[in-house]
């Protein structure tokens, strides 16, 4: 048997990965043990032992407590099956169960019962079921799984690998965590691509990274899982910063982490939407970037503002974390509803917390007085 897929699953999930996937088929899974023969059995062996070499050199050992012999399947209890690298010389992976069948003719392995996988590098898989068809070179299970590494963790159900593409899927209730970026993911459906570094999250999509939680519902990410480069989102997206207060809607995201740059735009005839707490102050634009280090938002297109005693509009506006202000551009228009006062001129400057306003060029201003 060639290089066992275990191994690029196991790394996959150990680096990380991350482009939409299209075309690929999962195989079918393994919900119960498969059948096996029911006449009685050609031989019974105890501490059963089978090697499997190509050209002399070793690629797996399987080893199981009894093991009874068939025509074409061999049903093993206790097994302990190690696979080897491409030299034949190292241990790659081992994977112990309480029950397994060995199809003697095609070469494919069901293996059931209490399933723990382990990779050289201290990765360990734990389910309940693993089927290995040998042809198509692809490994299923339909139950829970979880993964760790170190303090990497990827819990869900039903996943499968196919080696020859380099893909992964999990069909259900994807949820990866990483301690020490850190890095929360979690998603109905995932696919990985080791061979692209790109993964495709599907239905309710949450991620967290540092100070930052994105909600969408697809998601596309590229580079290593636990470093992201890029994160493009679509369908009600969500920005969320609790430390800054603020909270971004719309229908597209683009996410750059090296940047700490993110782009958000509405569906078709729609506005983003920024809300910025506790100030209670909601901006709605066609296009808005954040800017992460520089704790500013910018509001592009079709402005309006909305607060307690406030109401403007202008084509841009931009919105400063620390210092509580939001500087209007563009054809800027303010009105402070409690007294009725209009502001107009080249530059508006609104102060959040004492609700001050600045109009710097081509002032025009009604003030009525306080009664």
């Amino acid at each position: 048997m060639r290089k066992l897929l275990l191994v690029v699953f196991l790394i996959s999930l150990g680096i990380g990965a991350v482009t939409v996937i299209r075309g690929f088929r999962s195989s079918p899974p393994l919900s119960t043990p498969p059948a096996f023969e029911t006449a009685s059995p050609k031989m019974e062996i105890t501490k059963f032992r089978l090697i499997e070499t190509i050209k002399g050199i070793k690629r797996w050992k399987m080893e199981a407590a009894q093991a009874q012999v068939y025509e074409n399947q061999t049903r093993m209890e206790g097994i302990n099956t190690e696979f080897f690298s491409e030299q034949g010389d190292t241990i790659t992976l081992t994977m112990k169960a309480k029950h397994g069948i060995l199809d003697t003719i095609i070469r494919d392995i069901s293996a059931f019962g209490q399933v723990v996988v382990t990779d050289a590098e201290g990765g360990t898989l734990h389910t309940q079921s693993l089927n290995w068809k040998a042809k198509e070179k692809i490994l299923s299970t339909p139950d829970t799984f979880i993964f760790t590494k170190e303090e990497f963790t990827v819990t869900g159900q039903g996943v499968t690998v196919d080696q020859q593409g380099e893909k992964l899927k999990i069909e259900e209730d994807v949820q990866v965590e990483k301690q020490k970026a850190p890095l929360t993911i979690k998603a109905k459906e995932a696919l990985w691509n080791k061979r692209e570094q790109t993964v495709f999250l599907k239905g309710e999509v949450k991620i967290t990274y540092k100070d930052t939680i994105i909600n969408a519902d697809l998601v596309e990410g590229y580079g290593e899982l636990e470093n992201l480069e890029k994160i493009i989102g679509r369908g009600k997206v969500k920005l969320v910063d609790p430390n800054e207060g603020t909270i971004i809607t719309g229908g597209y995201l683009e996410y750059l982490q090296a940047a700490e740059y993110t782009l958000i735009t509405a569906d078709k005839g729609g506005k983003v939407k920024l809300e910025v707490k506790p100030d209670t102050i909601t901006v709605t634009a066609t296009k808005m970037e954040r800017y992460l280090k520089e704790k500013r938002a910018v509001a592009t297109g079709e402005v309006e503002i909305k607060g307690e005693n406030l109401s403007a509009s202008c084509g841009l506006a931009t919105y400063y974390q620390e210092e509580k202000k939001i500087i209007l551009e563009d054809n800027p228009q303010l009105i402070q509803i409690e007294e009725g006062n209009q502001f107009q001129g080249e530059q508006i400057i609104y102060y959040t917390e004492e609700e001050g306003v600045k109009i710097i060029g081509n002032v025009k201003a009604t003030i009525f007085p306080k009664k």
